[in-house]
């Protein structure tokens, strides 16, 4: 089967040789917008573990590398490096997607069966435990129902149909209007249009994964792509974590009406303030992983629409722009507050940051019969329906290198960690730090735009 692509048409400056702007239809946006819905540990997998997204890297691989034995249940593993988009239904629907995992299989048991005879029970990830015993094998390829269909023929899955959209070199999404056009000329300084040339470009899902890469990390992934320069517009590695807004915080549900705080106990370098590791319980862990879960739209709404991501806040700032396009409300909070797929949750997470887990049912006609299915809790070692809960087995310990490197605390690991960093003893310190709320949400941007994690996380605290 041919693949999929889409058509654009390209602004050039060309003596600047940079895109000012694309114009597109609603398929092209939609592709953009559908990058907010993403999960981190689904773009690192996307791009080959070279995400450049802070130490999100590191963070997948440290799972890679961890035992099961450490994990509640196998299927932990699975869920933390394939995260499932809680849009992933409306996704199915875009005529080019980034996510490669589709049509996304649901797991059922063997024995128990599927609707209308069966129990009704799956999981979206394999290994997952039934409530008989046996493990959930079985691919179920469901066929949902109209009002899960996403687009509707005439619409785009996020914003409507029948309209062109500006796209700019930075990611700033607008109706097609010579008044908007306008204002991208003066903001370029572009007096005439002598120096634009139009040129028409075809994107496959390989520029999409191309665009998805530069958006994280560049004020230009336009140019980057369509045009493949060499970019000097990468973010420098300097991080303002001061401004979380409260605006920006969801609205805490009873799961998270009092915050649970942990403890972490950190090793200092008095002589320059960095961290060289942490020493975490559990807890700590999962919360950690737990970012692997979070979709790019929460990160910029946790960061009050702040998050220093490459190109993607205004990304995200475009949904509230775009008004009455966007196709109805329900899209346009799935984008700018979306929440967890159903089941991938945890208690640290929720109780700290109060996110929020989509535990709707699906409808189902697998048989020809309309039929309601729910999804099981892969983390529960009993099978459950219950939301929350962990991936990590306690207790235990586990040493977090700056960068993000998590293992089973180990004194010679660290002890050679210590001698890797050429420090003079005298100038170590050991801290204990308590996290509530506001740190976990300083760690979680440090980890999603800096290279050194704990050292820029805890800089201001001491």
């Amino acid at each position: 089967m041919a693949e999929e692509e889409l058509d654009v048409r390209l602004l050039v400056d060309k003596k600047h040789e940079r895109v000012v702007l694309a114009e597109s239809s609603k398929d092209f946006v939609d592709t953009l917008l559908s990058f907010l819905t993403l999960p981190a540990g689904t773009v690192v997998r996307l791009l080959g573990k070279r995400a450049s997204l802070g130490c999100m890297d590191h963070l997948y691989q440290s799972v890679e590398k961890l035992d099961t034995e450490h994990l509640q249940t196998r299927a932990c593993k699975a869920m933390l490096l394939s995260p499932v988009s809680a849009s992933h239904r409306r996704c199915e629907n875009l005529k080019l997607r980034a996510d490669d995992k589709w049509p996304q299989k649901f797991f059922s048991c063997p024995k128990c069966g599927f609707p209308p005879k069966g129990s009704g029970m799956f999981s979206l990830v394999p290994d997952t435990l039934c409530a008989c015993g046996r493990i959930m094998v079985q691919q179920r390829d469901v066929h949902l129902g109209k009002k899960h269909s996403g687009a509707n023929g005439v619409d785009g899955v996020f914003v409507k149909g029948g309209a062109m959209f500006l796209v700019t070199d930075d990611l700033r999404v607008a109706e097609s209007s010579v008044e908007n056009a306008l204002a991208v000329f003066r903001r370029y300084g572009i007096q005439d249009g002598n120096g634009l040339e139009e040129r028409f470009v075809k994107i496959g899902r390989s520029r999409i994964l191309k665009l998805l890469e530069r958006s994280l990390v560049s004020r230009t992934p336009l140019t980057d792509v369509f045009l493949e320069t060499s970019s000097t517009s990468d973010f420098e590695d300097v991080i303002d974590l001061t401004y979380i807004s409260e605006g920006g915080r969801p609205c805490r549900n009873d799961m998270a009406s009092e915050s649970k705080e942990m403890v972490v106990r950190l090793l200092r370098d008095k002589s320059n303030d960095d961290v060289i590791y942490a020493e975490g319980g559990e807890d700590f862990v999962d919360l950690l992983f737990s970012f692997l879960t979070l979709p790019l739209g929460s990160l910029v709404r946790l960061s009050g629409g702040s998050s220093s991501i490459g190109s993607v806040d205004n990304l995200y700032r475009s949904v509230e722009q775009l008004g009455d396009y966007i196709r109805s409300e329900n899209c346009k909070l799935e984008l700018i507050a979306p929440k967890l797929a159903s089941s991938f949750s945890c208690d640290v997470l929720v109780s700290l940051l109060g996110l929020e887990e989509d535990n709707s049912c699906i409808s189902s006609d697998v048989t020809g019969v309309e039929a309601k299915v729910f999804a099981v809790n892969p983390k529960s070692l009993l099978p459950s329906k219950e939301l929350g809960g962990a991936y990590m087995k306690g207790p235990r310990k586990f040493l977090i290198t700056d960068t993000m490197d998590v293992s089973p605390f180990n004194s010679r690991e660290a002890l050679d960690l210590v001698f890797s960093k050429d420090v003079y003893f005298e100038n170590l310190r050991e801290e204990t730090v308590t996290l509530g709320e506001a740190e976990a949400l300083k760690l979680l941007k440090a980890c999603w735009v800096s290279s050194r994690t704990l050292t820029d996380a805890f800089a201001k605290f001491f």
